[in-house]
């Protein structure tokens, strides 16, 4: 027969037990929902977070003549880059090199294959990697330089156009490009610069020769 403290020991754990077993139900049906049920919608609420704006820290200085005329300017512009792998299908690369053609100078085509998700390894040299099956050795595609120069208006529409979509692997860099109010006036003298890596490298004239003062 029972004691009273061995029934009150028998109670407390028929109460734990109808306690706990519905929360530890509940905790399991929880997790299956997130990682298989709703799968989907958490991962593209993670991909959100690929999409970034950032600024740079400034823009190179600009050419006056000895009168004040302005020789060589800043404009600002946009510099879009992409995570192919981010993007969720071939439908939503389609969708995306629709969207690029159409604000941007160059072609569905050449947009459709910049967005790969997975790209070809190249050695040292700079030659095609082949796995020991001669199978083409591939990697994931992290990275697509889209357009350097975007302006702003386009990258505005760019913008609006992926979120409608649901698009979330492109990455927007503010920057500015080198113009010349003047055309071709002087330009044997003022120079001009090439983008290597997302800086203006100088090349001839004064853009060269004065490179240390007009660098941000």
């Amino acid at each position: 027969m029972l004691s009273t403290n061995d029934k009150i020991r028998r109670r407390i754990r028929i109460l734990a037990a109808v306690i706990l077993i519905p929360i530890m139900l509940g905790l399991i049906a929880r997790f299956y929902y997130v990682q298989v049920i709703d799968h989907e919608f958490y991962l593209q609420e993670a991909r959100k977070r690929y999409t970034t704006t950032r600024v740079t820290t400034g823009k190179r200085g600009e050419i006056f003549d000895v009168h004040g005329n302005l020789l060589v300017s800043n404009s600002p512009c946009v510099s879009i880059t992409c995570d192919p792998f981010n993007l969720t299908g071939d439908a939503q690369r389609r969708k995306l090199a629709f969207i690029l053609a159409k604000h941007l100078d160059d072609t569905y085509d050449s947009f459709y294959r910049k967005l790969n998700p997975v790209r070809q390894r190249r050695g040292r040299d700079g030659k095609l990697l082949y796995r020991p099956d001669g199978s083409p050795d591939l990697v994931p595609n992290r990275y697509a330089m889209i357009d350097r120069n975007t302006s702003l208006q386009a990258a505005a529409k760019i913008k609006e156009q992926t979120k409608l979509n649901k698009i979330y692997a492109l990455v927007y860099k503010d920057s500015y490009m080198r113009t010349y109010p003047k055309g071709s006036l002087l330009s044997n003298v003022l120079g001009y610069t090439n983008v290597v890596d997302d800086v203006d490298v100088p090349q001839i004239g004064l853009e060269r020769q004065m490179n240390a003062q007009m660098n941000p």
